[in-house]
């Protein structure tokens, strides 16, 4: 099967839903491959994208053999956490680093045209998300700077049904997909595939 992947991109249009998003990339997996099994993997708000397309097929009774989310918070965990900063009046401070994080990012991301990244269109498609649990086998890399923000796990282990993994990844948001820590990630994709039955995937391809 092939292996999806879903991220940033065109996708950041603050207007959107994730449910919207979801439908678009359901659609296109389901046109390249009508059958499972499913290997697909999300980064960022990508991760929300992918797990919700992962739900929708495992509703429809098809099997996903790996789900992979990058840096990818649950929602209803970075709520709590602004309400808990808030509550710690700490809301000057956190919009000085939400500037300095959006100026670093728009630096890294100086190529991409204005509507690919939006950080403030993200956040509003990530606030008003709420997301249901599944039981599709899921693999949560979480960077350290974000792990600081949402917890280990992202909050993945209070609403996943299934089988979870968490790795703790060196780094921030960026650098996540990046060399050598990407390699980190293929090399989970590799076992896990090698796992399966029929199977056989090279973490350096």
């Amino acid at each position: 099967s092939d292996v999806c992947s879903s991220d940033l991109g065109e996708f950041v249009d603050g207007s959107k839903t994730v449910e919207s998003l979801v439908e678009e990339m359901y659609a296109e997996i389901r046109d390249r491959q009508p059958r499972g099994p499913y290997f697909i993997a999300g980064y960022s708000i990508g991760g929300l994208v992918a797990y919700e397309v992962a739900g929708r097929l495992r509703a429809a009774g098809e099997d996903i053999d790996w789900l992979g989310l990058l840096d990818c918070g649950e929602p209803s965990e970075l709520r709590r956490w602004r309400e808990s900063t808030r509550a710690q009046q700490r809301g000057h401070l956190l919009r000085r680093l939400a500037v300095g994080f959006r100026d670093r990012l728009r630096r890294r991301f100086v190529r991409l045209r204005p509507y690919q990244f939006d950080l403030a269109g993200v956040m509003a498609i990530r606030r008003r998300h709420t997301v249901v649990g599944h039981d599709a086998p899921l693999d949560v890399f979480m960077s350290d700077h974000s792990a600081a923000v949402c917890g280990r796990s992202g909050g993945w282990d209070r609403l996943h049904k299934g089988v979870l993994r968490i790795h703790s990844v060196p780094g921030d948001h960026t650098s996540i997909i990046e060399a050598p820590q990407l390699a980190m990630v293929a090399g989970v994709l590799s076992e896990r595939m090698q796992q399966i039955p029929g199977h056989k995937l090279d973490a350096t391809t």
